[in-house]
């Protein structure tokens, strides 16, 4: 059986395994919707820097749940949580993420703690660690960024799927990538936050070492769609053919599908 991976625009991904389709972190509102993050790089322009590939209705069609990896606007919007369907399926990282969706009206809220199955597909929650120690040892970014979390999708005779989420390549994140999962997807979009060197999330080089520690086909994903992303999907792809990543590393434009 087929697993389908598209991705929607920026970290927004579909995932379809055992005939059961997953909508991942729906940021999913008009071009210009919200302002740049503020001490980002790039903060002067408005969020998402482009359109959605297709419509709304479009995005969410065939959506069986959704599963939100963090509250932070780039992931889960105002303007998506207004049109979408209350009774919808949610899975959420925790009881405060819990709570403050519940009291968006969201009434088929569950908390993925660890490992759970739902319609055959089996959900692990993965950890993820959204920037270095030392940009969480400042306080102010530590509440900010907060806690992340990311998803294993696994079914019978389907290929598995490792979605990181907005993480760094931790310790945790390494030894998840040495189980060989056939699909990883990477947030890689080397977001970057005024006064610190290092990315709250992952870039070119993580893609690199990832190849270099695990087996799976990479798809890399959270690029060119919000202000304080500075990787471009074209620096990527020069970047994977010098390296001769080609045939490990997939890049997709919004909207674009793969079947594995």
């Amino acid at each position: 059986m087929n697993t389908k991976v598209q991705l929607i625009r920026s970290a927004c991904v579909k995932i379809t395994i055992n005939n059961v389709c997953f909508l991942i972190d729906p940021m999913l509102a008009p071009k210009g919707t919200y302002e740049g993050f503020a001490n980002t790089y790039n903060s002067h322009l408005k969020n998402p820097l482009v359109d959605l590939p297709f419509s709304f209705e479009e995005a969410i069609n065939d959506v069986n749940a959704v599963i939100i990896t963090h509250n932070h606007l780039d992931h889960i919007d105002e303007y998506t949580c207004k049109k979408l369907d209350k009774n919808i399926k949610v899975f959420v990282q925790d009881n405060q993420d819990y709570n403050y969706f519940k009291d968006l009206g969201f009434k088929n809220l569950e908390i993925l703690s660890d490992t759970l199955e739902f319609q055959g597909v089996k959900l692990t929650k993965t950890k993820a660690k959204h920037g270095s120690e030392e940009i969480y040892k400042n306080e102010e970014l530590a509440r900010l960024l907060g806690d992340t979390m990311g998803v294993i999708f696994s079914a019978k005779d389907c290929k598995s799927v490792y979605l990181i989420g907005d993480s760094v390549l931790t310790k945790d994140v390494e030894n998840t990538l040495k189980q060989n999962y056939d699909i990883v997807i990477v947030n890689a979009g080397n977001a970057m936050v005024l006064g610190f060197d290092d990315s709250i999330i992952m870039n070119e080089n993580d893609i690199k070492n990832i190849a270099k520690i695990s087996t799976s086909k990479i798809i890399a994903v959270h690029l060119e769609a919000i202000n304080h992303c500075i990787l471009t999907r074209k620096a990527l792809k020069e970047f994977v053919n010098k390296n001769n990543l080609n045939d490990r590393v997939l890049i997709p434009d919004d909207g674009e599908s793969y079947i594995f």
